[in-house]
């Protein structure tokens, strides 16, 4: 019996060893999203791009108006690099939102809508 018992607590421990972190799988599936986002921005594949905005985001903006507002917004290109420079960081969780800081006070933001994280702003 005692044989059994600690056979048992060794399959637990070993189990809790190897398992991930609940919280590791949102911040991951969090900067996939945002890497998955900066790719499409930069490769200008705003279709795709868009498919990853929030759904705030989604209802105010088309693919189309996406890209006019990446052309015309100067510092467009340095917010995607910082969105860059901060997925070297883990995210911050704060319940459905994940954080991504960028210095002086500012962060990229993902929510999660529906099981997803979408992106919710560069900064």
């Amino acid at each position: 019996m005692r044989i059994a018992a600690w056979a048992w607590l060794a399959l637990v421990l070993a189990a809790c060893k190897t398992s991930p972190a609940a919280s590791d799988k949102p911040t991951q599936a969090a900067a996939e999203v945002l890497g998955a986002f900066i790719a499409a921005a930069e490769a200008r594949d705003f279709e795709q791009a868009y498919r990853l905005l929030c759904g705030s985001l989604r209802a105010r903006y088309t693919p189309e108006r996406l890209q006019r507002d990446f052309d015309s917004e100067p510092l467009a290109k340095e917010r995607l690099e910082r969105a860059r420079q901060a997925l070297r960081q883990e995210a911050i969780l704060r319940g459905d939102f994940a954080e991504f800081p960028v210095g002086a006070g500012k962060a990229v933001r993902l929510v999660r809508e529906n099981g997803a994280f979408r992106v919710a702003s560069l900064e």
